[in-house]
């Protein structure tokens, strides 16, 4: 053991099986329990490529679109899965999609406002599953924030939406121009000022 007290000890080629370490120092002992299983390659892994959120006529319903890559042991997928768009758990809506060469995008129509994640499961094999967490999907990421009130108007929000142009991590849209000889344009070194010709 090392000036802190702790120490590392190599058992190779251990069977797969429940163990328990036991050490005794000073009439005192300690344990352990631990186990050796055997490494199983994923039948199915999923590569989020890009998801975002769409414009929705229906205010009470939002909509978003995954798109992912699927491989079954390094391989390509061609195949049907079932797409769940889960909250927190809960699935929100399933889809049935097929799969060509590993390449799918999926849209979900949903009402929810936690994150969210993607289960996919293969139809002929259901061993093979896999699921996507969908990074700054919660509800208050995905809210708009207004930075910019003059001359161009840019809302932004952690979740990337329809023609939005992400800077830092944000995803900024602009939303209106006000008529004003200077227009402020965020950039990803901070701002640029657009001043009309001829104004003094």
């Amino acid at each position: 053991m090392n000036a802190a007290g702790v120490g590392s000890l190599s058992i190779p080629g251990m069977a797969v099986g429940e163990y328990e370490a036991v050490i005794d120092s000073g009439g005192r002992s300690q344990s352990c329990h631990f186990t050796v299983a055997r490494y199983r390659l994923a039948a199915l892994v999923a590569e989020l490529d890009a998801y975002r959120m769409l414009e929705s006529s229906d205010t009470n319903v939002e909509r978003t679109e995954v798109s992912m890559t699927l491989k079954t042991y390094g391989v390509p997928l061609t195949g049907r899965v079932q797409c769940d768009l889960l909250e927190k758990g809960r699935v929100l809506i399933s889809k049935t999609i097929d799969v060509e060469l590993g390449s799918v995008t999926v849209e979900f129509p949903f009402q929810g406002s936690g994150a969210l994640s993607v289960n996919v499961q293969a139809i002929d094999d259901p061993s093979k599953t896999a699921t996507l967490i969908l990074q700054g999907s919660s509800k208050q990421d995905r809210d708009e924030v207004t930075f910019s009130r003059f001359s161009m108007q840019y809302v932004g929000s952690m979740a990337a939406t329809e023609n939005s142009k992400e800077i830092r991590g944000i995803h900024f849209v602009q939303k209106a121009q006000v008529l004003s000889p200077v227009q402020i344009e965020p950039t990803n070194k901070g701002i640029r000022i657009h001043v009309a010709s001829g104004f003094q």
